[in-house]
């Protein structure tokens, strides 16, 4: 009995030093509101992501209020969501609220590993709650104000060997988003293809070849529900990725 308490509290210990070490340190050197840095890296297939966000509001600021500039006093901000990371991704603040008080810096993380296909750009939403006290003459009001900055993206890098094509160029697929069928287009390409449909998770939902003299390929959805997917091409030893939805 002993060594089993023994163990759930060293299981414990380390667990919570695992945690300790993947919150991210406030740069306490930076004195401009704002957020940093100004680009995301960029992130590859099957390779750990780890980004880390630094932001900071001044605590003694100015707000316009019907057209009169009043002082304010920034009491905290919050981060209370991260939208748009690719499936898997998630984020955590250098402390469990996401909140850091007025004239001083936070900071959040964003982690996570892209998976096979998850190639492309992700644009970001950083929701914010911001409290604060306006001076209407000598008195202070509460405020409470919901902000959000879409400033970043993820670019996720496609595996070499895949191209992302253009759908003016030389792959169509129509309509998009489709229902029951999908009909694809390879200009110069009279052959038929191997095909894999994957979701924004890397699961391979379908495949097969098509069997068609027609110059449009036809593919049927049936089994699929509605959502964003991946269609990866094998046309006589060239290989192309789209992404198309289905919808209602």
């Amino acid at each position: 009995m002993r060594k089993l308490i023994l163990s759930i509290i060293v299981f414990s210990i380390l667990n919570f030093a695992s945690e300790l070490k993947a919150q991210c340190t406030p740069d306490t050197s930076i004195h401009s509101t704002g957020v940093y840095p100004s680009v995301l890296d960029t992130a590859e297939i099957d390779v750990q992501y780890n980004q880390i966000i630094q932001f900071y509001i001044n605590k003694d600021t100015t707000v316009v209020f019907s057209g009169n500039t009043l002082d304010a006093t920034i009491d905290s901000i919050t981060v209370t969501g991260v939208k748009g990371m690719p499936t898997g991704f998630t984020y955590q603040c250098n402390n469990s609220t996401c909140t850091v008080s007025g004239g001083t810096t936070g900071c959040v993380t964003l982690k996570g590993k892209a998976v096979h296909l998850q190639g492309g750009n992700y644009p970001l939403t950083v929701y914010l709650t911001i409290y604060a006290k306006v001076m209407l003459g000598p008195i202070p009001v509460g405020q409470t104000v919901y902000d959000s900055t879409s400033k970043y993206q993820i670019v996720v890098r496609t595996p070499a060997g895949i191209a992302e094509m253009k759908e003016t160029r030389q792959v169509f697929v129509y309509p998009n988003p489709a229902k029951d069928i999908l009909q694809v287009y390879i200009q110069n390409s009279a052959v038929n293809f191997s095909y894999q449909i994957y979701n924004l998770s890397g699961a391979l939902v379908q495949k097969g070849e098509t069997h068609s003299f027609e110059p449009v390929k036809e593919i049927a959805l049936n089994p699929l529900n509605t959502g964003v997917y991946l269609l990866k091409l094998n046309d006589n030893g060239k290989q192309y990725l789209k992404r198309f939805v289905i919808g209602d």
